[in-house]
């Protein structure tokens, strides 16, 4: 069986997890300065994506505290976070389990978009993060296959 874990609730139904996403300058130090920033205010970073984008660095990451402190130490060095739902799902079977899922999505007419891991495993399985284009209809298929929904807390105990 597959699980979801979802975070934070803003108005409505829907618990997305929140990802943060952060631009440096390729050739500059401001990728190290956002790693640094994080971790000098002991920001516990679940995931992160990192991917060159023409001249820029593009940094994508889950973090225990996205709307204030992980958002506000980038800002202090002058850069800015952008927050995105996401989703976040618990999968067996590594890459294979991946595909199931993607597919499940696909055939319901949702397009994800990107996806990356987590960098611990979940009660001994993977957990990737989903960057669906329709997150509630996507939340909602895979809540019909089973998924199991946790709420912030228990991503935190991980």
């Amino acid at each position: 069986m597959y699980n979801v874990i979802r975070k934070f609730t803003f108005g409505g139904s829907i618990m997305a997890v929140w990802q943060l996403t952060a631009y440096a300058k390729e050739g500059t130090d401001e990728f190290k300065r956002i790693i640094e920033a994080l971790g000098k205010e002991d920001i516990k970073v679940f995931a992160m994506s990192v991917a060159q984008i023409n001249d820029l660095i593009c940094i994508r990451y889950i973090a225990d505290d996205v709307n204030d402190r992980a958002t506000e130490c980038v800002f202090d060095i002058g850069l800015i976070a952008k927050p995105r739902k996401v989703v976040c799902v618990q999968i067996p079977e590594g890459f294979k389990g991946l595909v199931r899922a993607l597919d499940m999505i696909a055939q319901n007419g949702v397009c994800v978009d990107y996806s990356y891991a987590f960098f611990e495993k979940f009660e001994g399985e993977y957990c990737y993060v989903l960057r669906p284009a329709d997150i509630d209809l996507a939340e909602l298929i895979l809540k019909k296959a089973g998924y199991k929904v946790y709420d912030t807390e228990t991503l935190g105990q991980f």
